[in-house]
């Protein structure tokens, strides 16, 4: 992924890209490898960790972008209730922007305030559409052209999270939450 969002300035260097599993990974081969003639995309720290040098800042092609990372599990975690926030994707059916004021609307008459709101639009002409796990339809892949990605503030165990839910699925193909967890509000500078 991170040679994804590095793409130009690799390119315009005249690079060789290999992609690996993950940049701490590939900060790790080098290590444990020795190569002298090779380089990582990777977090700052790592630098601190494996005592390396950086050779270059600022390599991601849009300055504005930021990676999210997310623990997933099978087994639900602890509950949590203060200082939450629930993640939930759900699938639309059409791709108005009506769709979308109506997911605004549900949240805003509860009251509850969005952390993060993201439309995935894949209907434009050569892209593929989303593919989620149904996991009510027998567990088949589904194809949407439209996805709605939502983190809101509140625990999953609120009712007036549970009630705003109940009403967007009401206008939604389905509503998946993916996960509840304590609100890490701390914005981390890895420069």
């Amino acid at each position: 992924m991170a040679l994804a969002h590095c793409g130009r300035a690799l390119a315009q260097l005249g690079l060789d890209r290999e992609p690996v599993e993950d940049t701490a990974g590939a900060v790790e081969m080098l290590c444990a490898n020795q190569l002298l003639d090779t380089a990582a995309v990777a977090s700052p720290r790592t630098t601190s960790i494996y005592g390396l040098n950086i050779l270059a800042h600022g390599l991601q092609d849009e300055s504005w972008n930021m990676t999210r990372f997310l623990l997933l599990s099978k087994s639900p975690a602890k509950r949590v209730l203060k200082n939450a926030k629930t993640s939930m994707v759900n699938a639309l059916r059409g791709g108005s922007m009506m769709v979308v004021l109506k997911v605004l609307s549900a949240f805003s008459s509860h009251k509850i305030n969005l952390i993060k709101l993201e439309v995935i639009n894949s209907s434009g002409e050569g892209q593929a559409p989303v593919m989620i796990l149904d996991v009510r339809g027998r567990g088949s892949l589904r194809a949407f052209p439209y996805v709605l990605y939502v983190d809101c503030e509140g625990s999953i165990e609120d009712p007036v999270i549970q009630e705003a839910i109940e009403e967007i699925e009401k206008f939604s193909v389905f509503v998946r939450i993916l996960g509840c967890y304590t609100a890490d509000t701390t914005l981390y500078d890895l420069q």
